[in-house]
């Protein structure tokens, strides 16, 4: 990463070396992955500018998702199935939800340069992406139910990533450590349950947190 990025500040001791060297060394990721470079759980990573997101197993990038929050047409849905109205609104909703948790990612990092913790280039550890990945879990878990209702369905979520072997998509028992403890120290200030909900992919959980 460039070495004249901004980065937000942090009263803790600045890295040595070595520290600086492993953690390179945990985070760059490999040709299969080469354009991703940020990471948060193992079903969210991203480019450094969040232009694309990988999420679960699919690519997402935000100048499609932009261009089918205008495409979509839920009074269209809605005549073909009256009895899901609110299912199509709820996919409408979270759709413009998502797109202005994304876009306000790509702002922030055009405007600071980087959102990461001080010797742990390639780390998420803004708040940014966190509420950006709960509100993905959403809009998928409606996607799919709107993709088994219409047949014809277009699903934001087509673009699978299949047949990688970098250690991103298959991380190792030390990743995935790493970032665990990355998720307690940089976000376990989150509400238990939220918290526990947004990293369930690492099966990791803080004893308490602020009340909702």
């Amino acid at each position: 990463m460039p070495q004249n990025q901004a980065t937000r500040r942090s009263t803790k001791a600045a890295p040595t070396r070595a520290e600086q060297a492993h953690s390179r060394a945990a985070w760059h990721p490999s040709k299969d992955c080469r354009s991703i470079s940020d990471i948060l759980t193992t079903r969210y990573m991203r480019q450094a500018d969040a232009g694309l997101i990988r999420y679960e197993k699919y690519q997402l990038r935000y100048a499609i998702l932009e261009e089918r929050l205008r495409a979509f047409e839920p009074k269209a849905l809605v005549a073909l199935r009256p009895d899901h109205r609110d299912l199509v609104h709820l996919v409408d909703a979270q759709l413009a939800h998502v797109a202005r948790s994304w876009s306000t990612l790509i702002d922030t990092l055009a405007e600071e340069g980087s959102l990461f913790a001080p010797g742990l280039d390639g780390y998420c550890s803004s708040k940014l992406d966190v509420y950006l990945l709960d509100s993905l879990d959403t809009l998928y878990e409606l996607d799919t139910d709107c993709a088994h209702v219409f047949p014809d369905y277009d699903s934001l979520f087509g673009d699978e990533v299949a047949g990688c072997h970098c250690h991103l998509c298959n991380a190792s028992t030390e990743a995935k450590m790493r970032l665990k403890m990355c998720a307690v120290e940089f976000h376990g200030d989150l509400d238990k349950h939220f918290f526990c909900r947004v990293f369930r992919d690492l099966a990791v959980e803080i004893e308490s947190g602020p009340q909702a």
